[in-house]
């Protein structure tokens, strides 16, 4: 079909296919280069058409009737050609920043830039090697005769809403037809023993559907399965359609907190652990015979409780050892008496939702070895506040029996210690499972 074909009237099999819906792409932007131009044939369409084709097409007349009204409007609106060129990413950068900005504080051209990105990245499939070569010709070059026609129509609202929904509705029954044409002329094989040659062979025009799932397959083997742990005597598992299950309810942020461990396979990084130096070789004392010692609990952690225990490696040839504890600002807060052991329990509670220094002094043939030695960084702790101590106190009661949800939770609140504690014990119930193993080490290098 072309535009010599439409300097009469439209004929009744092109209202007919017009009115079923089977022009082509193409096909459709000839027929309506005539209907803008023959007001008989516009009367014939409305009077073929019903129902919301005949809404539409009155939405298109008035639309083009009302382009000189809306001329003034335009103005404070994108071209087309600013649209396309921004869709298209072809714009300089200057104009591409400028309809960016335009983009964020107009509704309509933000609206206008996403229906045209959709309109063009909708897939057509090519047509066929026996398709007349005119009608190749007019199925690529469309989109540019779309573009010349009806630019000057392009603010109107109403048009728009018209054109997407003719359009689409082309596009559709095109590809329907095509499918059809394709399928009808697959050959016919007669008889078991014939194989089709390479030739004969025929790509689908669709892919084929998913088979159906047999009837009482559980919900979470429609999809895939992203993780599966046994915890607490039961199975935790997670789709990749985001489904949890197996823990019962719990409040969507520990969901969310759950789905992205599994997901991620990595513990989130706690606030609360931010300021506080890790475990390191630096951390360290020697006297001068080169033996050494070193913090090991608390260093950059936090702690539960708020009367924690110290321990340390103890010095060869030590005598004894004093602990001090400081605030952040260096006061000392805390000091023990002379300790033969190397471990020690403050005996005065501190303060929550502070962070805390701490060193201890070896005393080794009349000298003082201290750990960390200078310039060394100071060994860290935190002790958690109390409205974390009360929600893990609750979350132990409800959750009792699941590790990974105990374990998430503590690694969360930053108790790194707490945290190991509930993922191996996950682990003995998982021993093949590299996810839990992941989730396992990270507790010991954050």
């Amino acid at each position: 079909m072309n535009r010599t074909q439409l300097t009469e009237h439209l004929s009744q099999p092109q209202l007919e296919a017009y009115r079923q819906q089977q022009l082509s792409a193409a096909g459709l932007i000839t027929v309506d280069d005539h209907l803008s131009a023959c007001a008989a044939c516009r009367q014939r369409v409305e009077a073929a058409v019903s129902g919301a084709a005949a809404l539409l097409y009155a939405d298109l007349q008035f639309a083009a009737t009302s382009v000189s009204s809306d001329e003034g409007n335009a103005a404070r609106h994108l071209t087309f050609d600013q649209l396309a060129g921004y869709a298209d990413d072809s714009l300089a950068q200057a104009e591409q920043q400028f309809v960016a900005d335009h983009l964020v504080s107009c509704t309509q051209c933000a609206h206008d830039a996403d229906d045209l990105r959709a309109f063009k990245d909708v897939p057509i499939s090519q047509p066929s090697h026996t398709l007349a070569a005119a009608e190749t010709a007019n199925a690529t070059s469309w989109w540019n005769k779309f573009r010349a026609r009806f630019q000057a129509l392009w603010p109107a609202p109403a048009f728009r809403l018209a054109l997407a929904a003719l359009l689409l509705t082309a596009l559709t029954g095109w590809l329907i037809q095509f499918a059809s044409n394709k399928k009808s002329s697959e050959p016919q094989l007669v008889g078991k023993d014939v194989n089709p040659t390479p030739a004969l062979q025929i790509t689908p025009a669709f892919p084929p559907q998913p088979s159906p799932q047999p009837f009482g397959t559980p919900p979470e083997q429609a999809d895939s399965i992203v993780a599966r742990l046994v915890d607490g005597g039961g199975q935790v598992t997670l789709n990749q359609r985001g489904e949890l299950s197996g823990l019962g309810d719990l409040p969507a942020v520990d969901q969310r907190m759950i789905k992205d461990a599994l997901t991620t396979q990595r513990l989130a990084r706690s606030a609360t652990l931010e300021g506080l130096n890790r475990r390191a070789s630096s951390l360290m004392g020697s006297d001068e015979q080169g033996n050494r010692f070193s913090l090991t609990a608390p260093v950059g952690k936090v702690v539960l409780t708020d009367r924690p225990a110290f321990s340390w490696t103890p010095l060869i040839g030590a005598l004894g050892y004093v602990i001090e504890v400081y605030d952040e600002r260096f006061k000392l807060i805390a000091k023990s008496e002379e300790v033969t052991g190397n471990k020690w329990t403050i005996t005065q509670p501190l303060a929550r939702s502070q962070n805390y220094s701490w060193q201890v002094k070896a005393i080794k043939d009349g000298q003082v070895v201290q750990a960390p030695k200078p310039p060394a960084p100071q060994a860290k702790f935190r002790v958690l506040d109390q409205l974390q101590v009360n929600d893990l106190t609750q979350a132990r009661r409800t959750y009792r029996s699941s590790h990974l949800v105990l374990g998430l939770l503590y690694a969360r609140a930053g108790l790194l210690d707490e945290a190991a504690q509930e993922l191996r014990a996950l682990q003995n119930a998982n021993p093949n499972s590299e996810l839990v193993r992941r989730l396992l080490a990270q507790t010991s290098r954050r």
